[in-house]
Parts: C-alpha cells; structure tokens; sequence
C-alpha cells in the first residue's frame, strides 16, 4: 500500500514511522529541508517539495497511492493539498474503481466538528477524514479515565 504524506513536521514523521513499521510504502513531501534531513532516518521515500502544488504531488505519484494524508501545521494548506491529490487520482485513474482515502489534520476544532458531520468536509474539499489534534487528545483522555 503506498501512501504519501505532505508534511514532514513531528506529526507527518510520526505518521510515517509508524505506517513503515506496519510495512507500508511511504512517500513524505515538505519544502523543509531540516525536516526533511530528520525524516530519511525512517526509511521512506524524502521528496523536497510542496504537497500543496500539483507538480510535486505527481512526483509523488499520488495517483498510485491509496492514501493521502496532509499533515502540516496549516488548515488551509492541508484541505487544499487533499482536494488537489484527489484530483489528480481522479484524473489518473478515471473509472478504475480504485479509490484514494485523504486525511487532513485540522487544529480548528470548531470547523471539525461542524463540517464533517455531514459530509460537507468531503464535497467542499476532497477530504475523506479530518483529523483534530485537540479533539483526539480530549478524546484519548476521556477513554483513558
């Protein structure tokens, strides 16, 4: 299963250690090069680029992938880079029946809550799943008690 992450931050290697540790091929994007230079210690495919520009996301061949996940710091950035790797899948692959899952990370909780509800997230945006860090933490904890 490939699966390309567009951030390299702590979250994005985070993400990427552990899907390598599951045996997963793993494509990680970001125009940091620190970032960058930590990430290719998880022996995954390093790319120096921008997840939220089409040319970088075709170098990662997003269109093979099965999962795309965004994972920067930026809210924005992440619903963007999602709604531009879908349709570059989309564009690639057509009626094959194959299908890509994108997954953003959201600090806005707030938008979170309301927008993935009923699906609006997915049609506005292209992104299937948002991820809240907050929300996940509040949740974790709540299960931990």
């Amino acid at each position: 299963m490939r699966i390309v992450i567009g951030g390299a931050g702590e979250v994005g290697r985070g993400v990427a250690k552990a899907l390598r540790s599951e045996g997963r091929d793993v494509v990680l994007i970001d125009n940091d090069t620190h970032a960058l230079k930590e990430a290719q210690a998880l022996d995954v495919l390093v790319l120096q680029g921008d997840a939220s520009r089409r040319e970088d996301l075709e170098e990662a061949k997003v269109s093979d992938a099965e999962v795309f996940i965004a994972a920067t710091q930026r809210d924005e950035m992440n619903l963007l880079a999602c709604g531009l790797a879908r349709d570059l899948f989309e564009q690639a692959n057509g009626d094959s029946g194959r299908n890509l899952m994108t997954i953003a990370r959201i600090n806005d909780s707030e938008l979170v809550e309301k927008e993935t509800e009923d699906g609006r997230l997915r049609r506005w945006t292209g992104t299937d799943h948002a991820v809240c860090p907050d929300i996940r933490l509040v949740d974790d904890l709540k299960a931990g008690l």
